[in-house]
């Protein structure tokens, strides 16, 4: 698989990983800015009953990447550890606590702090080390894992 440049002049990603860090990094800034042009009052709207908030599509993004950042950084990923909403209960509690537009900013910033923080000193995440090299191959253990948990081939 070939891995994109990051920008003129710096080269290419060390790793799959690192591409895809940096991909979802860009869109939380996007979220965020989104997330700020929302007039606080609003966040409790929703276009039908049947639909989530604003406040909790927020909450569900929050959730979803506590939870991907938590477990993709760890030694021993494992996406099959435990039922999704018990997967979630690990790692999104302070999204779920959230509740203004404020908290909810200042997490959407935290949580991509501490996905650098957590990439930082993952020694799994390394780019030559076993799980990185898992992560990277079409068919490792670890790409496999993801790949069956939400629903690729």
């Amino acid at each position: 698989m070939k891995i994109k440049p990051r920008m003129p002049g710096k080269g290419p990603f060390p790793s799959l990983f690192d591409e895809t860090l940096d991909a979802w990094w860009d869109a939380r800034a996007g979220v965020i800015d989104e997330v700020r042009n929302i007039p606080a009052g609003r966040f409790d709207f929703r276009p039908t009953p049947e639909v989530r908030s604003v406040r909790e599509l927020v909450q569900h993004i929050l959730e979803v990447a506590m939870m991907m950042t938590g477990e993709l950084t760890r030694h021993d990923t494992n996406l099959h550890r435990a039922p999704w909403p018990k997967l979630l209960a690990m790692y999104a509690r302070p999204a779920w606590r959230a509740k203004s537009k404020a908290q909810l900013l200042k997490l959407l910033r935290s949580q991509g702090s501490s996905a650098r923080r957590a990439r930082s000193g993952c020694s799994s995440c390394s780019p030559g080390s076993t799980a990185s090299k898992a992560r990277n191959s079409p068919g490792g253990s670890t790409a496999s894992r993801r790949r069956s948990t939400i629903g690729g081939s």
